[in-house]
This record gives structure tokens, C-alpha cells and sequence, in this order.
């Protein structure tokens, strides 16, 4: 069975909510858990955002230094600038306390999973047959974990809510209820 690309799904995240019309039983799981995926990355990043906000206090600041945390996370971690394998040995390190290193798992796990490619055999740059010889040479693992990943996402989640209140606790503000 062939999935549509992530970037097609995008649109269709809204019909989880409203029903699911016209969709297989695995068509439909594989949507849940990528919008779950997507989700959680969404608030990850809006908490990080706010517990930036109660370390400086500067919305500005706060929104400035959240980016630029995400994007480090995206370009150490996710695989897709540099693969893991090749990061020098501390950036590796990193990379396994970072959450995209785990989302991009996922994704990647579902998009290349039974996946067949057209190679032409007269180039003669290094061909990849099929989205499982990709996987096991760049996310070795990555489609067994996926339950793994999901768990390491919802804990991320729930670390950079507590650390907020804690940074919102610490800075003694009234308006956190």
C-alpha cells in the first residue's frame, strides 16, 4: 500500500478531528499517530516558548531564543543536514538528548517504509534501491522504535511543561494561575 507524502497530510489533519471519511483502518492509524507527532512537536514548541518567556521576561527575547534552540535541535539532531552518523562525537551525544532526533525517526520510518525507487543504473552516483535499504543505512531502527519515539515525545512534552512552571514558579510572576 503507498502513502501519500507527509506535506500531502497536511491538509487532511483536520478530518481526524471531524471523522474519518473514506479511509482504511491502517490509512487511519498511521494518520493519528503522524498528527500526534505533529502535535506534539507544536506544543513542545509553544512551551518552550513560554518558559523561555519566564526566564527573560521579554516576549521578544523569549520568542527569538526558542527559535533558535528549535533550530539548533532540527540541524543537530533530525538527520536531515548531516546524518547521525557522521556528527563528530559530542554533537552525537547531543543529538540523542534532543527531541527531532525522534520525531524525524518517525517520519522517516513512515515515509520510506516498503518504499521502491527508480535508479538509473548509467549514473554513476550511489543508488538506493528501496526506502528499507535507505532506512537501514541512514535510521537504522528507526521502524521498530516508532513506539519508542512516541513515548520519548510525550516525555519531552511533559519535562518542558514542568520545567516551565518550575522557570514561572522561580521567577515568583502572579499571572500563572
Amino acid at each position: 500500500m503507498s502513502y501519500p507524502s507527509i506535506l500531502c497530510r497536511v491538509p487532511y489533519l483536520v478530518v481526524l478531528y471531524t471523522g474519518f471519511v473514506g479511509y482504511t483502518q491502517v490509512l487511519i492509524c498511521l494518520e493519528y499517530l503522524l498528527s500526534r507527532c505533529s502535535i506534539i512537536l507544536h506544543y513542545w514548541g509553544e512551551i518552550l516558548t513560554v518558559a523561555c518567556l519566564g526566564m527573560f521576561m521579554n516576549p521578544n527575547l523569549a520568542n527569538s531564543v526558542a527559535v533558535l534552540l528549535q533550530s539548533v535541535a532540527v540541524i543537530t539532531a533530525s538527520g536531515y543536514i548531516k546524518t547521525l552518523d557522521t556528527l563528530v562525537e559530542p554533537m552525537e551525544w547531543l543529538s540523542y538528548i534532543l527531541i527531532h532526533r525522534y520525531s524525524a525517526a518517525i517520519f522517516v520510518a513512515n515515509e520510506f517504509k516498503d518504499l521502491d525507487f527508480d535508479c538509473d543504473r548509467n549514473v554513476t552516483l550511489n543508488c538506493i534501491e528501496s526506502g528499507n535499504d535507505y532506512l537501514n543505512k541512514y535510521y537504522p531502527g528507526a521502524v521498530d522504535d516508532i513506539a519508542n519515539n512516541f513515548g520519548y515525545l510525550a516525555a519531552y512534552l511533559a519535562g518542558t511543561l514542568i520545567f516551565a512552571i518550575i522557570v514561572f514558579k522561580l521567577s515568583c510572576l502572579r499571572n500563572l494561575h
